[in-house]
């Protein structure tokens, strides 16, 4: 990976809140924002379960009762 790439991957994950920045002198350290990840992880998860789950429906959104807000 280039590191413009990796730049555009760490300014990503600050701006969710997974890394925190910790400046010292002209260095940068990051760190991870456990409670943050695991937020994400749980929706990321979520997410999968509902994208490769079935509908029981036949995708019929006329006979779903949740009417095209597939949940």
């Amino acid at each position: 990976m280039s590191q413009p790439a990796a730049s555009q991957h760490i300014k990503i994950l600050k701006n969710i809140g997974i890394l925190e920045e910790n400046r010292r002198g002209f260095r940068v350290f990051y760190t991870i924002n456990s409670d943050t990840l695991i937020k994400y992880r749980k929706d990321v998860n979520e997410l999968f379960k509902k994208a490769f789950e079935r509908c029981q429906y036949d995708f019929s959104c006329d006979k779903c009762p949740y009417n095209n807000k597939c949940q």
